[in-house]
């Protein structure tokens, strides 16, 4: 459980995405693989991505945390009917973020802050690279490129403003 109470969470929250640097990104493991041959040029595509997201201490920096991205894509010709089509392409990609905080960062890196971390602005920071993983992918596969969409960055309130507006 937090030591710190909801309004001292967010005020450590908008701290330390202040004082943040992604000090390095590691990917850790992926997987290509076609379950079935590219559709037709001209067919449509359906994209689904699925990731889970997990920080932690850095146990070798106490001014540091690690972030662990696990990502699913999916990739599927639409489909007309109610059914949709089995995917044609799976990939899995595995990726750590190391991140620093700045000496400004006077909060303990507790675990709730950690998780809300990296829950918003870590994607912010791992999606460029899972887009280029999927266009590097496709390309190693022979297939035409798939692009992910790009990421809307999450809206952070601001300190005066609640968070129910």
């Amino acid at each position: 459980m937090s030591a710190l109470s909801v309004k001292e969470m967010g005020a450590a929250f908008r701290l330390l995405v202040q004082e943040v640097e992604l000090a390095g990104m590691t990917p850790l493991g992926y997987l290509a693989r076609m379950a079935k041959a590219y559709p037709e040029p001209g067919t449509g595509l359906e994209t689904d991505v699925k990731s889970v997201l997990a920080a932690a201490p850095d146990a070798t920096n106490e001014r540091g945390f690690l972030v662990r991205g696990d990502f699913i894509i999916s990739v599927r010709a639409e489909s007309a009917s109610d059914k949709p089509e089995e995917p044609f392409l799976k990939l899995r990609y595995t990726v750590l973020g190391q991140y620093v905080v700045g000496e400004g960062f006077t909060h303990a890196l507790e675990d709730a802050l950690l998780k809300q971390f990296a829950e918003t602005n870590a994607m912010v920071h791992f999606w460029p690279y899972l887009r280029s993983f999927v266009s590097g992918a496709c390309g190693e596969l022979n297939i035409p490129p798939i692009m992910l969409p790009l990421l809307k960055p999450p809206k952070i309130l601001p300190a005066s403003q609640p968070a129910d507006e």
